[in-house]
């Protein structure tokens, strides 16, 4: 009995990348505030800038801070709930002149409000 062929070959090929693109921020200097989406923790809003180190979302018990609330990891950008002590620090983030829009523990991401 001859045989049917449909000539589904499969392909293995597997890519290998340069790891991805960097990680972007938001830049300090030239932003007034910032939004924060994706948190599981409660600091999502809008935070406003009060100097280049602090951030405060008005309605709420959070800020966003650099190296100021997590001395086992410094020199990190953290959301901090100071209602509760709950500190959100970003592991790897070490540029105080950016904040960073993604790589948060719980999956929080951060825009520049318009």
């Amino acid at each position: 009995m001859p045989r049917l062929s449909l000539g589904l070959g499969v392909q293995n090929t597997r890519k290998v990348g340069g790891g991805g693109a960097a990680p972007s921020g938001i830049p300090v200097s030239s932003t007034s505030a910032v939004i924060v989406s994706g948190s599981p923790d409660g600091a999502n809003g809008t935070y406003a800038k009060l100097d280049p180190t602090q951030w405060d979302n008005p309605i709420s018990d959070w800020f966003l801070l650099w190296d100021s609330v997590d001395a086992a990891i410094p020199n990190r950008w953290s959301l901090y709930n100071s209602d509760t002590n709950f500190i959100v620090t970003h592991q790897t983030w070490s540029d105080q002149t950016q904040i960073p829009a993604s790589g948060w523990p719980n999956g929080e991401t951060i825009t520049a409000a318009l």
